[in-house]
């Protein structure tokens, strides 16, 4: 049997004990700190798909060369200035995920160009891979 000294002893050894508490606390943490990560991801993505909708409509509104031949919109090209420009901000697009309407209505109003765009988000979080983005831009059509 155990004599009052050695329980005593026992009691003051707290060598492992921040061993412990760091492998209760460790995972909890990493699970906070690896979806703070994601979201912020997930918010920039989507920050980053709206700036490629805007300029692809203004491309298409103002007929720019990336976008336009001689006064008309290429959807080829379009859809090409899209993908490289999504490409820059790090995003993958396919041409099925892009749409264009060239004779749109927004916000009630006629005479305007529509790009909308989506794009399907990988995470390493289940809860926020596959999530889906979506972006719609509007120009007034210059012509």
């Amino acid at each position: 049997m155990m004599g009052i000294r050695q329980c005593r002893s026992f009691q003051r050894d707290t060598s492992g004990a921040t061993a412990i508490e760091f492998a209760f606390l460790v995972g909890p943490l990493l699970l906070l700190l690896i979806g703070t990560i994601e979201v912020g991801r997930l918010m920039w993505s989507g920050h980053a798909l709206d700036e490629v909708a805007i300029s692809a409509a203004r491309c298409m509104g103002i007929r720019a060369t990336g976008c336009a031949e001689e006064e008309q919109v290429i959807p080829e090209r379009t859809n090409a200035f899209i993908i490289s420009a999504a490409q820059s901000w790090g995003l993958v697009l396919d041409p099925t995920d892009i749409s264009l309407n060239a004779d749109a209505g927004c916000a009630g109003d006629t005479g305007f160009l529509r790009v909308a765009l989506s794009f399907s988000f990988v995470s390493v979080l289940p809860g926020l891979d596959g999530a889906t983005l979506q972006a719609e831009a509007c120009f007034p059509d210059q012509l």
